[in-house]
C-alpha cells in the first residue's frame, strides 16, 4: 500500500497494546505522522528510540496540530 491513509495519528497510552499500534502504522505506512501521549516519560522515550512514533508527549496541550485519527489505549480505569 503506497498511499497513506492518515496524515496524523494520536495514541494515547504507549504501553504493549499502543505501541503495538503504533508500530503497525509505522510498518504498514498507513499513517503520515504517529504521535504518543503518556504519563510515563520512559514509555515515551523508548518509542521515540525504536522511531514508532515521531514525538511523544506528556501532557495533551504540549500538542499544536491536528489529528485525523485518535486511539485511546488506557486502562479502562485511567
Amino acid at each position: 500500500m503506497s498511499e497513506k491513509n492518515f496524515n496524523s495519528v494520536l495514541i494515547i497510552g504507549l504501553g504493549l497494546i499502543g505501541s503495538s499500534l503504533a508500530r503497525a502504522l509505522k510498518e504498514h505506512k498507513l499513517a503520515k505522522m504517529v504521535f504518543g501521549l503518556d504519563v510515563d516519560i520512559n514509555n515515551i522515550k523508548k518509542c521515540e528510540e525504536l522511531k514508532i512514533i515521531n514525538q511523544g508527549f506528556d501532557n495533551l496541550s504540549e500538542f499544536s496540530c491536528q489529528f485525523n485519527l485518535i486511539i485511546i489505549c488506557s486502562p479502562l480505569s485511567t
